[in-house]
């Protein structure tokens, strides 16, 4: 594994270091979409006393339009047991996002993984954002994957929200 490998996140499925790791795959589009998602890890898994070791792998939307960074990406999806897609500003899903979403769900077909969508800012009102929620659960049924779908989970602050919804598929 090269240094820039390490730098991605990207990691090879016989490394010693990644083995037993439970690696969480975060692709969001700003700071604060990824601070909903570590928090929701947090809670999900430290806070319930859940000592594995997670990993989170972070990929910011724009980078997910280089050839050479989609490619990386998707390798860390590959090895990823959960894919978080987080994102604050759901009106400009960009479609590279969207496209890499389908290949990755796609490739880890009926798979144990889990796609757990953030989406909106924290009490943002869930409707607008239903036809963004069809697309990702369609893509995770469509990969066999069970699909979670918090509406507005965490707080900026990091407390949990009032309306915690979830949509599971499988």
């Amino acid at each position: 594994m090269t240094e820039d490998d390490n730098r991605s996140g990207a990691a090879v499925a016989d490394d010693p270091v990644s083995r037993g790791l439970l690696k969480v795959l975060i692709a969001y589009d700003d700071l604060a979409a990824y601070q909903r998602a570590v928090q929701l890890l947090v809670r999900g898994f430290w806070e319930r006393k859940d000592r594995r070791e997670v990993r989170p792998v972070p990929w910011r939307f724009d980078n997910l339009d280089a050839p050479d960074w989609r490619a990386r990406a998707s390798i860390d999806a590959a090895l990823a047991r959960i894919m978080i897609v987080s994102a604050s500003h759901v009106d400009t899903m960009p479609a590279s996002v969207r496209t890499w979403l389908q290949a990755c769900c796609a490739a880890k077909r009926n798979s144990s993984a889990l796609l757990v969508a953030l989406l909106g800012a924290p009490g943002d009102n869930p409707k607008p954002h239903q036809p963004l929620l069809d697309f990702f659960r369609r893509v995770a049924t469509d990969g066999g994957l069970t699909f979670l779908a918090p509406l507005a989970a965490v707080r900026y602050d990091g407390t949990p929200a009032d309306n915690l919804t979830a949509a599971s598929t499988r």
